[in-house]
């Protein structure tokens, strides 16, 4: 058996790099948005179904048309996007009004990842493993028939080999996902620290989990992580149980030998086979997937939320020079809670009644931060709270009526939102 059939399958994924775009533009239209979402035409099926599903069909077209070898690239136009919308990424969008007696605010809300199922996804992993097991048995049991260490190689598979498979597909997953969103870099830092932390993680799993000694252990830690090849006929022969003896190198490599013919040349196309057929109509697991094994692909996401005037409140960075509100990712969006933590992004521009304020405080005092807080916590509070905030402000108001006496907002706001976030 060819022992890295699963790395020789995986070896095309890994090589075939490139840079995938993601480009997200939202206007506001009234009460709504109107959104353009234009993706590299290379970018996973998984995720073109997914934005067709939310968005309808796209449009076809070449990014830079006048230079030769332009890049392909899909476009899905949507509009009247309002309360709450699939944003084609596997999350949610929401763009509302609030009015207030105040005031209003204009809220943009969008959430990638908070739905991912994880213990079913790797459930479903695992599930694959297992697939891919029972299809390495039976060409064993075809191949090997009557074979003395065919027993031994069977046992091993089932008992340790994908048992721990399982645990380092776990263990993966919770490496990459820790690793965030930052994209592939060979002159990385950060790259070189990741790698750090899998070379101990492979001498560590390896070592307790008896596969190599101590002194292996210690002599690989010092080593480069290329450098296990040359244990793998020993891990072998120790995990047959072979009789360690002055002929096992010969007996090893003439068992790998064998080994090496054993599986027709389809064998890792029907491994793949059987691993998808296994893990089902799981979407977000098979972007998460490709995006994990194509490591020489990088991707870029960039949202961008146009508006006349900076937001009170946002998570994202104000582009004064294109009027508009960015985020970057540097995932694929629809791998988001598999391969990065869940994330969210939000804007909210606070607009005062400049009339309303003027009739209770004598001048607009509650804008900016201040404002959108009191919206937010007016939209959230009950019909008899929103009695009481009105009475606060209509004492406000006949306090100073026939005067010139601007009152203090700060106290009103303060008196107002203990109000409206009392429970």
């Amino acid at each position: 058996m060819r022992l890295n059939t699963v790395l020789t399958a995986a070896i095309p994924l890994m090589l075939a790099g490139c840079h995938l775009d993601y480009s997200v533009t939202m206007t506001p239209d009234g009460n709504t948005l109107r959104r353009e979402t234009t993706v590299s035409s290379e970018i996973e099926p998984h995720e073109i179904s997914e934005l067709t599903d939310a968005f309808g069909s796209p449009e076809h077209r070449t990014r830079e048309p006048e230079r030769r070898g332009g890049e392909n690239v899909l476009t899905f136009h949507s509009t009247g996007l309002g309360d709450s919308w699939p944003n084609g990424f596997g999350g949610r969008g929401t763009w509302q009004t609030i009015d207030t007696p105040i005031g209003t605010a204009d809220c943009f809300l969008e959430c990638l990842g908070g739905d991912t199922h994880i213990a079913d996804d790797l459930g479903a992993l695992h599930d694959g493993i297992d697939a891919v097991a029972v299809l390495v048995r039976r060409q064993l049991k075809e191949a090997f028939q009557g074979h003395r260490q065919l027993p031994r190689m069977l046992t091993l598979i089932r008992q340790r080999i994908t048992p721990d498979a399982k645990d380092l597909a776990v263990m993966a997953w919770a490496l990459v996902f820790t690793r965030g969103n930052h994209p592939f870099d060979p002159h990385d830092r950060r790259e070189q620290h990741l790698e750090s932390i899998v070379h101990a993680a492979a001498v560590a799993f390896l070592w307790q989990r008896e596969w190599i000694t101590a002194s292996e252990a210690a002599a690989l830690s010092e080593r480069d992580l290329n450098d296990l090849d040359e244990f793998i006929p020993l891990i072998f022969a120790r995990g047959l149980g072979m009789n360690m003896n002055r002929d096992w190198q010969e007996q090893i490599h003439a068992l790998l030998a064998e080994l090496g013919h054993a599986f027709p040349d389809d064998f890792n196309d029907r491994l793949i086979a059987a691993f998808t057929k296994a893990v089902g109509e799981h979407t977000r697991l098979a972007v998460a997937w490709a995006s994990t094994t194509a490591f020489l692909t990088s991707r870029s996401v960039t949202v961008r939320l146009n508006a006349d005037s900076p937001p009170a409140t946002t998570n994202g960075q104000w582009n004064a020079n294109l009027g508009a509100v960015e985020w970057e990712l540097e995932t694929a969006p629809l791998a988001v809670g598999i391969t990065a933590p869940p994330l969210c992004w939000s804007a909210t521009w606070a607009t005062p009644n400049s009339t309303a304020q003027d009739s209770i405080l004598g001048h607009v005092g509650i804008t900016g931060e201040d404002l959108a807080r009191f919206c937010l916590a007016w939209t959230t509070s009950s019909p008899q709270q929103h009695d009481d905030v009105r009475e606060v402000l209509n004492s406000y108001a006949r306090a100073r009526s026939g005067t010139d006496i601007e009152a203090d907002a700060a106290e009103m706001l303060s008196e107002c939102m203990a109000l409206m976030t009392a429970r």
